[in-house]
């Protein structure tokens, strides 16, 4: 189908890294009402949070492709790559403190939508 052989590369890349993002997005009030009851109370909190992950993530991509236009592939997915590792081992941390979680869930999208801004 494609002819190099490094598209396959990346495109297996990509189908590991996003499974994260995509359970962040698709589970991230789960997370926190099972893991702080002050977010069951606050539900609309929660949505807010939400709100300004997709946010992040639709603004960002623009970011992402300037970076990409300047830095090279691999520095910017090794930078998605660790940071996504780094917000993966901290969420449950952060679910504890309202605060955190409200920057936690933004910047993991953010990272998210970096991945597939950097696709050809």
């Amino acid at each position: 189908m494609f002819k190099r052989k490094k598209i396959y590369l990346l495109l297996i890349q990509v189908a590991c890294i996003a499974p994260f993002g995509m359970f962040t997005a698709f589970n991230y009030k789960r997370i926190a009402f099972d893991r702080n009851p002050y977010f069951l109370e606050n539900d609309h909190l929660v949505t807010i949070i939400g709100s300004v992950g997709i946010l992040c993530n639709g603004l960002f991509r623009l970011v992402w492709g300037y970076l990409f236009d300047h830095l090279s592939f691999k520095t910017i997915i090794i930078f998605i790559n660790w940071a996504l590792m780094v917000f993966s081992a901290l969420i449950l941390f952060a679910v504890q403190n309202p605060i955190s979680y409200f920057f936690m869930i933004p910047l993991i999208y953010l990272c998210y939508g970096g991945i597939y801004a950097i696709l050809p």
